[in-house]
């Protein structure tokens, strides 16, 4: 269905670590891990893992494929002043979450969500993820349909409640239309050192 990939470039300790993410329509995604100090790549199942050691689960970075949940529109609501669609997401057994129930509450003039709150296969709380509404920034892209307008959170917070931890995010540059080819997401590719 589709491919990821993510590399590190700072700090230094991470430094040309990656992660190849391989959705498929049928059976388990194929996840991949680069790490600069042992020179392999590794098939790893990350359902769970923190990423380079902060609240982010890789789920939470790279999300899962639409058809991997089902979902139900809640009645609407107002997060900092800001009147916004709920939705439940409920992942399916097979997408393999780390999560059994996902509430967004998204914003509705450009569709970014404002909160999630994440539950574990207990019906525990255990993520909240918060966004900047100034940080909402939009960029251009294009695709086979033409010139569209992207709209992202460049300030997000999330917050681990079990462990009373967070990570803040802060996206400092972003391509939203990278030239890229099928070769681009490749084990080859995650061993590179750009």
């Amino acid at each position: 269905l589709s491919k990821s990939i993510a590399k590190y470039e700072a700090p230094q300790d991470v430094r040309h670590m990656g992660y190849l993410v391989v959705n498929k329509a049928e059976g388990a995604d194929d996840q991949f891990v680069y790490l600069p100090s042992s020179r392999r790549v590794r098939r790893v199942n990350l359902r769970g893992e923190s990423v380079v050691g902060t609240d982010f689960a890789l789920e939470d970075i790279i999300p899962p494929e639409f058809e991997d949940a089902t979902y139900l529109r809640l009645p609407d609501e107002t997060v900092l002043g800001i009147d916004c669609f709920v939705v439940e997401v409920t992942p399916t057994e097979e997408s393999d979450s780390n999560y059994t129930k996902i509430i967004a509450y998204v914003e509705k003039d450009h569709y970014v969500p404002l909160r999630n709150v994440y539950w574990d296969n207990q019906g525990v709380k255990i993520k909240e993820l918060w966004v900047e509404p100034a940080s909402i920034t939009r960029h251009e892209a294009i695709d086979k349909s033409g010139l569209k307008e992207v709209w992202i959170a460049q300030k997000s917070k999330i917050t681990n409640l079990k462990l009373d931890t967070f990570t803040t995010l802060d996206v400092v540059k972003l391509d939203a239309n990278p030239k890229l080819r099928k070769r681009d997401f490749s084990q080859r590719t995650l061993t590179a050192g750009r």
